[in-house]
């Protein structure tokens, strides 16, 4: 083996030092709510590239998306001019692949820049190292149902850095990692600290239109302002507010529908819901991704529910190139009655039917809690240049789970309310769960 001394050109603030140490002590895991333009990215990279030189493995660096992924890391250049890139020895890279942005050193470690709006790619891989960057705006799943386990097992470490949005699953991870500092590293830097950011600039910014709910939430890292341009975030309170959001049970005395978001390469929502006079009773939430319909209907028929129709997206109808059946088709192989919503009701409409049938929701807490979330941070897409919300809705993690309560909404004029059954007809619906009813629709 040849040995070499090389430099890595970094110089670490002092908070930016303190996770260094806190790394170097052992501790696994980092919860860092660093203000913009702090160098959270900037920081992590290097560490990452420390750790990858010290230790053979594989590495990944995780963004929302790909393409944020590309922009801030592949192509990002630092406030000094230099491209992070170059943070990495040259002499120390056997091989640089643009098309997968990765980067394979000579002691056979592995950097790659992903993106995690598909987090399935990442299930079978075997990182001992990963840092999610702005996971305020991530699906939690990437973590909990991925990348959780793995590091578990190999012992593995993970960093987490965002700003804040709202009272989201970063906040909530950033609460735990505050209230256990013996496993956790817990960092809050605000502007407030550091004065980075002038006041001047901040001003300037406020006369060009940026609220004060985000200025505090970028800047000062506030948790208490909601998502920017939420749909649902206030409706949400108010189901909180009015007790709306607690112990909804399931009344065997009427039927369960269910609520369909389509994914093929993306991910599969399905809500479960029951309609009780005026009232709709959220009892249940399903999502995944990379399975078959096969998967969803045998998760579907495991539930105790009997079941009226099942609701799906218009382009349900559509043939598959594959196989020249439309998903209604499959679906109806499997024992589920499938019905469409109607395709005349556009996206913007949509919502806004959603936000006047609001008030009617009832939410299964602890059943229903990712698709609270995922209602919460549905919002309209930012325009950055122009300094305005868009008419569109951000496509993200969210938008799964905001597509499924839009079926069911559009879905109520054919979902009956469920009649009281006899003991018999009853007895006859259960046994028959997840086939295709002969009556309740």
């Amino acid at each position: 083996m040849i040995e070499m001394e090389v430099t890595i050109p970094y110089k670490p603030r002092p908070y930016q030092r303190e996770l260094e140490k806190a790394l170097d002590r052992g501790i696994k895991r980092a919860c860092l709510v660093w203000a913009r333009r702090h160098g959270k990215d900037f920081a992590c990279w290097n560490w990452m590239i420390l750790r990858a030189i010290e230790q053979v493995g594989t590495y990944f660096y995780i963004f929302p998306e790909y393409s944020h992924g590309k922009r801030v890391i592949w192509n990002g250049i630092t406030e000094n001019g230099r491209r992070y890139l170059d943070q990495i020895p040259f002499e120390l890279i056997q091989h640089k692949s643009a098309s997968d942005m990765r980067i394979t050193l000579i002691n056979g470690s592995q950097i790659q820049v992903v993106g995690s709006a598909n987090y399935d790619a990442l299930r079978g891989t075997n990182p001992v190292g990963v840092v999610l960057s702005e996971y305020a705006y991530q699906s939690p799943n990437v973590w909990t149902h991925v990348l959780d386990p793995i590091l578990s097992k190999n012992k593995g470490w993970a960093i987490f850095n965002s700003t804040p949005q709202g009272r989201n699953h970063f906040h909530d991870l950033y609460e735990y990692a505050r209230s256990t500092p013996q496993e956790w590293f817990c960092s809050v830097v605000s502007n407030a600290d550091t004065h980075f950011i002038a006041d001047q600039e901040i001003a300037r910014k406020k006369a060009q239109g940026m609220s004060e709910e985000l200025i505090q939430q970028e800047y000062y890292c506030s948790f208490e302002a909601g998502v920017q341009g939420s749909y649902y975030g206030r409706l949400l309170q108010d189901c909180s507010k009015e007790g709306r959001v607690g112990y909804v049970p399931y009344d065997r005395n009427h039927l369960v529908y269910t609520a369909w978001d389509i994914g093929i390469s993306d991910a599969m929502a399905i809500i479960f819901f029951q309609k009780r006079g005026n009232e709709i009773l959220i009892l249940d939430y399903y999502e995944n991704t990379g399975f078959a319909l096969r998967h969803y209907a045998e998760e579907i028929k495991a539930k105790d529910y009997a079941y009226g129709n099942h609701f799906v997206p218009h382009d349900a109808r559509n043939r598959s190139p594959q196989t020249g059946q439309t998903f209604i088709q499959v679906g109806l192989d499997l024992g589920l009655n499938m019905t469409p919503i109607p395709a005349n009701v556009g996206l913007l409409e949509g919502i806004e039917k959603v936000r006047g049938v609001f008030p009617r929701f009832f939410f299964e807490k602890d059943k229903t809690d990712y698709l609270r979330r995922a209602l919460q941070n549905y919002h309209a897409d930012y325009d950055e240049k122009a300094k305005v919300y868009r008419t569109a809705p951000k496509h993200d993690w969210s938008s799964h789970a905001a597509d499924a309560l839009r079926t069911l909404v559009l879905s109520l004029e054919s979902a009956s309310p469920g009649t009281t059954m006899s003991p018999e007809q009853l007895k006859q619906l259960r046994a028959n769960a997840g086939v295709i009813p002969k009556y309740g629709n």
